[in-house]
């Protein structure tokens, strides 16, 4: 044991100067961040448990962990070379692969991208040729080729006099230099010598602290123009906004005359030994249309008997989309409704068969419904209902502008309860539908209402000053819904001038 323990001190003090040897070979690695060693000590136990006499078992190395701090920043002779002033790494890429570091050294590779040392391109948000930078993750280009040459335009430079310099030049009647003789160049003579050059009259006064700039002036006053405002293309509704609930959905159905006649006899099919059947048909909606045969085979004393005898045998049969219920408008009476509300479908229930207790006469008056009514024909005293969906659906559409959402036509439903004069819900409603438009990044049309007409919608362009053309059209209002709908969202096309 003893021999173990001094073994595990030597690997922990190996394993030390292993990495303490890595941070020294790689002191000037750019953007490497040391290693620290961390060792715990081993406890010592037996199969009696461990007590207060038990020595340790040495040590073992837990964790080789890396130091992430702040590095020294170094200057180098490279424009590409970068460094991280606090936290972050550059990503790169490598076919595909994505990694991430914090050593800066980069270069240009033959095609001109910014690459590592091991050719990994980095990645950076590329801005356009209007200085606009994108949301895109991208390999980071320069270019290298040969660039057009550019003319340097203005040339500014800030200049110092000594002030105690001797005055070179005097002007009256005769012009003396006190320097090198005039006419010489500066390698000339390299003694002082005077100038004298006599003027033919006294000098003239001239101003020469008057200086003008070219300047050029309008022939007309000026016409006060505002040109702050930019209107955006719009068009606006005829008429104040008129309340419908297109919220309200129902479903096909056909309801008994009254309440289910039951016989202790006739009506305990189960107990009679016969069976009587009939029919149940729905034309429309998802699901098949053939006709389901229901088998009365219960002894139904209560309409929950009837109720449940009727489901098994369309669920065991079916489905078709029809299940039967208590009519919630009559109490007491037999209903079969539709399953799927706001389609038009015809329910028919027909072909009535059995004998005795299980006779057509005893499965009317048990249902309450003529062999061969539905809910588009029914019998005197049977309530048939057609199924109606109060939705109504338009499109809207913008061509000829420069916003990002492009010219697709969006197609809006109303499905809301919109009350008389509630443009605020009808706006709410239709601008969360044009800014979930599914296709990025959606079209480039709100609704508002009308600044100049309180009361009346208006459909304008989001991106202002243009001529676009914003259009509403394709209205598309459900066969069974009535009032003034489609009159309510009426707009003309219109393109601002």
């Amino acid at each position: 044991m003893p021999f173990n323990t001094a073994l595990s001190g030597l690997k922990a003090a190996s394993a030390d100067l292993k990495v303490t040897g890595n941070n020294i070979a790689n002191a000037s690695t750019s953007g490497f961040k040391e290693s620290r060693v961390e060792f715990g000590d081993v406890y010592a136990e037996n199969i009696l448990g461990s007590g207060a006499t038990q020595t340790g078992s040495g040590v073992k190395l837990q964790k080789v962990s890396q130091q992430f701090e702040q590095g020294t920043v170094s200057f180098t002779s490279n424009s590409l070379d970068v460094a991280i002033d606090g936290e972050g790494f550059f990503i790169v890429e490598t076919q595909g692969a994505r990694a991430f570091t914090r050593a800066g050294v980069f270069g240009l590779d033959k095609d001109g991208f910014v690459t590592t040392n091991e050719g990994a391109r980095v990645q950076g948000f590329v801005a356009n040729a209007a200085g606009t930078i994108n949301s895109i993750l991208n390999d980071i280009f320069i270019e290298t080729g040969n660039l057009e040459p550019q003319p340097t335009t203005l040339v500014q430079s800030q200049l110092n006099l000594d002030a105690e310099a001797a005055v070179m030049a005097q002007y009256g009647t005769q012009l003396s230099t006190q320097g090198l003789e005039i006419g010489l160049a500066q390698g000339g003579i390299d003694v002082g010598t005077s100038s004298v050059v006599g003027t033919s009259a006294a000098p003239v006064g001239f101003d020469f602290s008057t200086n003008t700039s070219t300047s050029i002036s309008a022939a007309n006053p000026i016409t006060p123009f505002n040109f702050g405002v930019n209107d955006p293309s719009a068009v606006t509704g005829t008429q104040t906004v008129t309340g419908f609930d297109f919220s309200i959905n129902t479903a096909s159905s056909i309801a008994g005359t009254g309440a289910p006649i039951f016989d202790p006899v006739n009506t305990n099919f189960f107990a009679g030994g016969t069976t009587g059947s009939f029919t149940v048909e729905k034309v429309g909606g998802l699901l098949p249309a053939a006709p389901v045969t229901v088998n009365l085979t219960d002894d139904i004393q209560s309409l929950q008997a009837l109720i449940t005898n009727i489901n098994v045998e369309l669920a065991a049969n079916g489905p078709i989309g029809v299940v039967a219920r208590e009519d919630p408008a009559n109490l007491g009476r037999l209903q079969f409704v539709a399953t799927d509300q706001g389609v038009n479908t015809t329910i028919t229930i027909d072909n009535y068969a059995g004998a005795g207790n299980a006779s057509p006469a005893v499965i009317t008056s048990l249902i309450g419904i003529i062999a061969g009514d539905s809910n588009a024909a029914p019998s005197a005293g049977v309530t048939g209902v057609r199924g109606s969906l109060t939705a109504a659906t338009f499109t809207v559409e913008i061509a000829g502008g420069s916003g990002m959402g492009g010219t697709q036509p969006a197609v809006l439903n109303l499905d809301q309860n919109i009350a008389n004069g509630d443009v605020a819900s009808l706006v709410t409603d239709l601008n969360n539908q044009l800014a979930a438009v599914a296709t990025p990044p959606g079209i480039d049309v709100r609704v508002r209402e009308d600044p100049q007409n309180a009361g009346l919608i208006q459909f304008y362009a989001t991106t202002l000053g243009e001529p676009s053309t914003v259009t509403v059209r394709g209205y598309t209002p459900s066969a069974n819904v009535t009032g003034d709908t489609v009159a309510t969202l009426a707009v003309q096309q219109k393109t601002p001038d």
